[in-house]
């Protein structure tokens, strides 16, 4: 496996320690879990960092939702396999570049604050500055 294909400790380090924050602030105000891969999931969806659905994943939705492609004729199935396809799915933080992962961790931050009503969920600048130079250290090893 190539070495830019592994996720970054700095990466994984920032977005992790957000996760954890917001689950504990969020507890905290709610009495409540939201769970990592809940907030993991959610934080793709906020910021964007998503994807078109696989074939398989787009059969799994539909099997999931009970849709029988002989109930329907062939147009309107296509029409029901588009609008899945539709669907976006979150995409793996390993693939992140340096400015998509500022851009997810900015919007994290301001989904904690306004959705979430969470107030001082957000990194120090040393953190986000080991994250940056990570990926620059990287760039210049290419």
């Amino acid at each position: 496996m190539e070495r830019m294909n592994l996720k970054s400790y700095p990466q994984l380090k920032a977005i992790h320690k957000l996760i954890k924050m917001i689950d504990d602030a969020y507890f905290a105000k709610y009495v409540k879990r939201l769970g990592v891969d809940n907030i993991k999931r959610e934080i793709k969806i906020q910021s964007g960092f998503i994807r078109p659905p696989s074939a398989m994943e787009i059969k799994r939705k539909v099997r999931l939702a009970g849709i029988k492609e002989e109930n329907y004729p062939i147009e309107d199935w296509m029409k029901i396999v588009d609008v899945i396809a539709m669907i976006k799915e979150p995409r793996s933080f390993q693939f992140a570049t340096k400015d998509e992962m500022i851009d997810i961790i900015t919007c994290t931050e301001a989904w904690a604050a306004t959705d979430l009503g969470l107030e001082g969920i957000y990194l120090n600048s040393q953190e986000k500055q080991e994250m940056i130079k990570y990926y620059e250290s990287n760039k210049e090893n290419k």
